[in-house]
């Protein structure tokens, strides 16, 4: 979930923003509501959000000035502006200050879901790019993937690994192919037979059944197919061939 700020001094709009719009299923968590400009600078000084949904016209001063407070900073969230005038002067200013999208009150339901759909690409896509650029520290979305995958080897999918990681399906997927120059179901795949190969090597006298069903293999017959296909030889002449090394 990406952090959500709203900002409106009408307080009937504002809860009514907060409280029953479905935030969770267009990929935001509001983690703060002010009716101030004050009180939403104080709270974006101090804490990390991804984006700020914000009035324009307040009693002292407008939804601009909080967007100013950012303009240089490297972490600043997006900004989507929400007013009840459609004023062509005020997005001449939203454009000038790097706004990302201007909403009309009374908003609705699917003029909402749009623009936040469209914001959640724009962080998403961001998050690729820092991933892709960032050096691997042991605590990169790609190391926790492939953490969870080696300890549910067999029931792991992409996407209980994407709800595990609190991402969509489709950025995961990307992220794999981005990073790793595999996709998601082909890293799998590779670890999976590094298990079986590993299983094998050991001195315990593990059947293909056996193995096929802590890797997740339904048929003993596809796992054995996928073996043979990715070592170039079944289990048994795997076996047989590093039994006295």
């Amino acid at each position: 979930m990406y952090s959500l700020v709203i900002v409106d001094d009408e307080i009937e709009q504002l809860e009514g923003l907060r409280d029953y719009y479905p935030w969770g299923k267009v990929g935001f968590e509001v983690t703060g509501s002010f009716s101030s400009i004050k009180m939403a600078l104080d709270y974006l000084k101090k804490n990390h959000v991804d984006v700020v949904l914000t009035d324009i016209l307040f009693p002292s001063g407008t939804g601009f000035d909080i967007i100013k407070e950012f303009q240089d900073r490297k972490d600043k969230p997006l900004f989507c502006i929400l007013s009840a005038y459609d004023n062509f002067a005020f997005a001449q200013k939203a454009i000038q200050y790097g706004v990302q999208d201007f909403l009309v009150k009374p908003a609705s339901f699917q003029d909402i879901s749009k623009v936040f759909s469209r914001l959640y690409s724009i962080l998403q896509e961001k998050d690729v790019k820092t991933e892709i650029n960032e050096p691997s520290t042991g605590n990169s979305t790609i190391d926790k993937a492939l953490s969870i995958m080696a300890k549910r080897i067999k029931t792991c999918t992409l996407h209980t690994v994407s709800q595990e990681l609190g991402l969509s399906d489709a950025y995961l997927s990307r992220l794999f192919k981005e990073k790793k120059g595999e996709n998601f179901q082909d890293v799998l795949l590779s670890m999976k037979m590094k298990a079986a190969q590993d299983m094998l090597l050991q001195k315990s006298n593990y059947h293909n059944k056996d193995l096929a069903e802590a890797l997740g293999y339904r048929e003993t017959q596809n796992f054995c197919r996928m073996f043979k296909k990715h070592f170039g030889m079944s289990p048994q002449e795997f076996r047989k061939q590093n039994e006295n090394k």
